[in-house]
């Protein structure tokens, strides 16, 4: 009993998964390439043979998906007459466990938006295990949903990166996206180093630790605890202001030209 106790202490002291991400942006392709290190806290009763990973940036991959048949319902027809440059997908190369052993992924129950891992090794109630993970993103047009690439060089991402799903009733949730805004994210942690072009400036929902030049890229290394989305924006010109008080800060890219900056900052 006093183990267990004591195991149970360490995990809640943890609070959350943890991810470790390296990301390099390639504009010219509307591209990531993204290493990432997910160390999975099994906080709960069970023992989990397999994770699911929610996959959601692949709902752009084709015509067939719950997200395009989302648009069709709506009677849209820009995402069914849109070109394969247009689309968005992740390709994954690699899983590996901490051994550096691969370890076998599908899509389940033919979700193309979602990763089943069956890991090798399971992990037991009140212990943690981690996979790395070697992908590629090619982000979508920003004119299905207002996230993706537009023609001024703004990128705007949103559901783009890999991320346990949520663990409840002793199952992983499976849930597609369908532009709702619901993805079912487990909590976690987030390290990101992201390498960008020189010229680009970079928002987002996690907080800037520290940037600096490397062979005449800007690397930017972003923080922050008990998230379960990432959001970034990245634009060659910085549409985001921050007001601050003492109470709050609060950084704002709003771009309607009929609001001038004293209404901004109100707000």
């Amino acid at each position: 009993v006093l183990y267990s106790l004591l195991m149970l202490s360490s995990i809640s002291s943890m609070a959350q998964h943890q991810s470790k991400m390296m990301v390099e942006l390639d504009p010219a392709s509307h591209t990531l390439r993204i290493q990432q290190e997910i160390t999975f806290i099994n906080q709960t009763n069970d023992t989990l043979s397999s994770l699911v990973l929610n996959d959601w940036n692949t709902a752009y991959s084709n015509k067939n998906t719950p997200l395009a048949n989302r648009f069709s319902d709506e009677f849209s027809r820009a995402f069914h007459l849109a070109n394969e440059e247009d689309r968005g997908y992740t390709a994954i190369k690699s899983i590996v466990d901490t051994n550096s052993k691969n370890i076998h992924w599908e899509r389940p129950n033919n979700k193309v938006d979602l990763v089943k891992i069956q890991l090798n090794t399971p992990i037991l109630p009140c212990s943690k295990q981690s996979i790395t993970l070697q992908y590629i993103v090619k982000i979508s047009n920003a004119k299905f949903t207002k996230y993706g690439f537009d023609s001024d060089g703004n990128i705007s991402l949103k559901h783009c990166f890999l991320n346990p799903s949520r663990y409840e009733n002793k199952q992983f949730i499976q849930q597609s996206n369908e532009n709702l805004d619901d993805i079912p994210n487990a909590f976690s942690d987030f390290e990101i180093e992201i390498e960008i072009a020189a010229n680009y400036f970079i928002s987002s929902n996690l907080t800037e630790t520290k940037s600096e030049i490397i062979d005449s890229k800007k690397h930017h290394f972003l923080k922050d605890s008990n998230k379960n989305e990432v959001t970034l924006y990245l634009q060659p010109k910085n549409s985001f202001v921050s007001y601050k008080n003492e109470i709050i800060e609060v950084s704002c890219g709003l771009n309607d030209h009929k609001v001038n900056d004293i209404e901004k900052a109100v707000i």
